[in-house]
């Protein structure tokens, strides 16, 4: 689309306008966030208003007492290069000095940085309201600097108090213009545990040491350090740089010779003993001008725990005199590149005009993105495409490429051959297995779907392995009954309709579960069916009969989204919990009921339901002590009890009455005199909910009769 298109193009434009006002730099900045040392009485102030998140320093400053033509407090960056320096202070109450001094001593020159009015803000004019702030940054101009150099602030005439807070000095690399006008202090991106980069103005070194303050988890990680001087890595050992540290952690992976091996990812890489403090230095042949660090968690991207996000990179010409030259301490927490716009931009520190332009473009460019989105939100589908198979190739060792000769699909010619060429269309491949499949000349699959429902309608198959009918399975009970079962379904166009009347019309269908004392000896699980074989129901069937008797189950609501038995707790995972209440969404026939992989129904479950993350092709049965107690003391049949006991209340008038029509609802049948009088008598001395709930735990309800 044409329009897609131009407000593209508007955002790209925008974007590049925006560039100079991120709030990331590129160029590793040194923070002292507080002095070295002061002298006399201070103290500190905790709250410091006006702090935004991309801004440096913590949330104190500190104050001195003022003494006239005293260096109340001194800063020592110890670095070498060339630095703009911005200061800052706490501010907002008129005890604080009107003139302090920022002073850069310089061997034997002393330069002035500033004189400032620590009662206002950096820009800030008009009376001090009395209310703890932070000033700011107050730009103090570009210097070079020495490793033994010291900024110090020196006392003055006004006010009782001198405070102090961070300085950071932005590096200038060289080539770079110095601008009248610079750019306020900003932050760099967060680490990254796949690639960062340190850049920071030239300096001699012979040693550089990573030292690891924090990690995102247990003992820091890195794969590979570089170190670069005129573009060229210098840190590698094949140059003869050695790699030392504090301690590694031990593991066969990670050893400290791939911290410069020149080779990434995480099976190349080192792992520091110490969680905190501990340090990996490499140690060049000779000295060189360093100007540029490159290190990384894993450079291929697939790890990033053990991550180093509070760190220290130093360099030395003598080992042991270490001078910082980057530091996590000018890095963002989060990784503002790909932050929403609000917080990747800063217009702090600008003249009215810019700030101005760069608040217009950043609108500009948020709405420019919502009508893009709006443009490009469509319907989405799940759609596919028909494409013919490729070649198949015999495999040497099934090796996926070891491909042998190409093999033609087809079935086992031992067995029958589908006659199929190479080229063959996907959709002849598969009419030509559903024909053999269903073949007249193949009886194997009537046999295995007459034995499948005969195995649901008596709960055991002809033959008791549904699922193998070859030698390793069992051989069936009645043979000529299965060729019967198996030729009426082919016959009669492969109706299982008719298999299943055919079945349920049979006498030994029809028949009744007495026990017989001779049969017993012979056939005692009666596989040769001289009665109806008993079996306890299956948990749905059993669950749903519950429900019916109660009055609860609902048989309108079919289809849809099922209902969850479980009580779920979200966290990074599910936590599936025992549900403690039930009411009528979880009334449904279990049929409906959302089925979790390794999750057990705590009810239910027990009576042999198969987990839902396989496919069995016949249930066990089982018979269990925790099947009793589930069915008779679970929150589910108590419940259910009560309702049933409500619904007999309800419907009936007297005792007798509700017996006859519990009789009724559970086993489809009138209560014998017997039965009806016992069943009084208990609900007279036990309760009509009493009653209920055994009837619930009869064995002709759990069973079928």
């Amino acid at each position: 689309m044409a329009e897609v298109s131009e407000l593209e193009r508007q955002v790209s434009e925008l974007t590049q306008q925006l560039k100079p006002f991120e709030v990331v730099s590129t160029n590793a900045g040194i923070l002292l966030e507080e002095p070295t040392k002061g002298t006399r009485t201070n103290g500190s102030v905790s709250v410091k208003p006006g702090k935004e998140a991309h801004q440096f320093g913590g949330k104190t400053y500190r104050w001195w007492k003022n003494i006239e033509g005293e260096e109340l407090v001194t800063y020592r960056p110890q670095i070498e290069g060339t630095y703009r320096i911005w200061l800052s202070w706490g501010s907002g109450h008129s005890n604080h000095s009107t003139n302090a001094k920022y002073v850069l001593n310089s061997g034997p020159q002393r330069v002035e940085l500033a004189t400032v009015n620590q009662q206002l803000a950096v820009g800030q004019t008009g009376p001090v309201n009395n209310k703890t702030n932070w000033s700011g940054f107050l730009d103090a101009g570009v210097h070079a600097f020495e490793s033994k150099d010291v900024i110090s602030i020196v006392g003055s005439n006004t006010g009782p108090y001198v405070t102090a807070d961070a300085i950071f000095f932005q590096p200038i690399m060289p080539g770079t213009n110095v601008s009248p006008q610079p750019r306020y202090p900003a932050k760099r991106d967060a680490v990254n545990a796949k690639l960062n980069e340190e850049y920071f103005p030239p300096r001699e070194a012979r040693f550089l040491r990573f030292t690891i303050d924090t990690t995102t988890r247990a003992e820091g990680c890195i794969d590979e350090l570089e170190v670069f001087s005129n573009g060229k890595n210098i840190a590698l050992a094949s140059l003869g740089s050695k790699a030392t540290s504090s301690g590694d952690f031990v593991h066969p992976l990670h050893n400290l010779k791939q911290i410069n091996d020149g080779e990434y990812g995480n099976a190349r890489s080192w792992i520091v003993k110490d969680a905190k403090g501990g340090w990996v230095q490499i140690e060049f042949p000779e000295t060189k001008i360093i100007d540029h660090v490159r290190w990384g968690r894993d450079r291929t991207g697939k790890i990033n725990d053990r991550l180093p996000i509070g760190y220290r990179i130093e360099a030395a010409t003598e080992a042991g005199k270490w001078h910082l030259v980057a530091s996590s301490a000018d890095r963002s927490q989060e990784r503002v590149l790909a932050s929403p716009d609000a917080n990747r931009y800063q217009f702090t520190g600008l003249s009215p005009s810019q700030k101005r332009q760069g608040q217009d473009w950043l609108a500009s460019l948020q709405s420019t993105k919502k009508h893009l989105q709006t443009l490009k939100q469509t319907k989405r589908v799940y759609a596919g495409s028909f494409v013919q198979p490729g070649p198949t190739h015999r495999l040497y060792r099934g090796e996926a490429d070891a491909k042998r000769e190409q093999v033609v699909a087809g079935s086992i010619k031992a067995f029958n051959s589908l006659e199929l060429s190479p080229n063959t269309p996907e959709q002849k491949r598969r009419l030509a297995l559903a024909d053999w499949i269903s073949s007249d000349d193949n009886p194997l699959t009537p046999r295995v779907i007459a034995n499948r429902i005969w195995q649901f309608q008596f709960g055991l198959g002809i033959v008791d392995t549904p699922s193998d009918f070859g030698r390793n399975g069992s051989p069936p009970t009645h043979p000529e009954l299965l060729d019967y079962l198996a030729a009426q379904l082919v016959e009669n166009d492969w109706s299982l309709k008719h298999l299943h009347r055919l079945i349920l019309n049979s006498r030994t269908w029809q028949q009744n579960d007495k026990p017989n004392s001779k049969a017993f000896r012979i056939d005692a699980t009666t596989r040769l069916l001289w009665r109806f074989p008993p079996r306890r129901l299956e948990a749905e069937a059993l669950r749903d009969s519950i429900l019916a008797v109660t009055g609860n189950l609902d048989l309108h609501s079919a289809g849809g989204p099922g209902f969850n038995p479980f009580d779920v707790e979200m966290e990074n995972v599910r936590h599936y919990h025992e549900k403690k209440t039930y009411g009528p969404p979880d009334w449904r026939r279990m049929i409906y009921m959302t089925k979790v992989r390794q999750e057990r129904e705590h009810v239910f479950g027990v009576f042999d339901c198969p987990d839902a993350s396989m496919a069995v092709a016949k249930r066990s049965r089982s018979t269990t002590p925790l099947q009793a107690l589930n069915l008779l003391n679970s929150r589910f049949i108590m419940q259910q009890a009560g309702l049933f006991a409500e619904r007999l209340t309800r419907e009936c008038d007297d005792d007798s009455e509700r017996v006859r029509l519990a009789w009724n609802l559970c086993f489809q049948r009138n209560p014998t005199d017997t039965e009806l009088r016992d069943s009084t008598m208990f609900i007279q001395r036990s309760g009509l909910t009493q009653f209920t709930r055994v009837m619930l735990n009869t064995t002709e309800f759990v069973f079928i009769p």
